[in-house]
């Protein structure tokens, strides 16, 4: 129960619009998170996070399998919108440049929204790096892209020792759309908080 409300009051925002289809899967712990973490950090690369294997392939399996049965029983061809966060962001964001990105159910993709996770991208380009045909949104009538930010309290860039939001893969960088600002530039945000009960 405990899961249900918690995808009912973060999808309350879509659900006017979507059906919410929301696999529940064996989750990394937050023992072997903590480790992938500091692996990462000893790398340099948050990226290195998204192919650490053991837990990680056991949890990917899970949203895998879940996104296959969802293509053969209920899909029927509709557009569809991935949404993640966290460590969600990033099963999906290894689910999209697997099984999505360059073939054909792309073009049924309306949007991706992975925050939390960092899409690399060439310095000054919005497609190519972890995804070769899916850009970074920056128009609100644009289909078939990526939506991902990190946010840092008060600072305009990650600071050095940053885990998120940052690339050590040269010349790729972190790629990040403002959802109030999709063009870029600054913008004030709201929280909302939907409760649909």
């Amino acid at each position: 129960m405990e899961e249900q409300g918690q995808v009912a009051s973060q999808f309350a925002v879509f659900s006017t619009a979507c059906r919410a289809f929301a696999p529940i899967y064996r989750q990394v712990t937050l023992t072997a998170l903590r480790a992938a973490l500091a692996q990462a950090s000893a790398s340099g690369a948050e990226n290195s996070l998204a192919g650490i294997h053991g837990d990680w392939d056991l949890a990917y399996g899970d949203v895998k399998a879940t996104w296959h049965d969802y293509l053969r029983h209920d899909n029927r061809g509709r557009p569809f919108v991935l949404i993640g966060h966290s460590q969600g962001s990033l099963m999906l964001k290894r689910l999209i440049a697997e099984e999505i990105d360059g073939k054909l159910v792309a073009a049924r993709l309306l949007s991706g929204i992975l925050p939390g996770v960092a899409i690399l991208v060439p310095e000054n380009q919005d497609v190519g790096g972890d995804f070769k045909s899916l850009p970074l949104c920056r128009s609100e009538s644009q289909t078939a892209y990526v939506v991902t930010w990190e946010s840092y309290r008060d600072a305009p860039r990650p600071p050095a020792n940053a885990l998120f939001g940052r690339s050590n893969v040269p010349p790729l960088r972190a790629g990040s759309t403002n959802p109030a600002q999709l063009r870029g530039g600054r913008a004030p945000l709201d929280a909302i908080v939907g409760y649909p009960w």
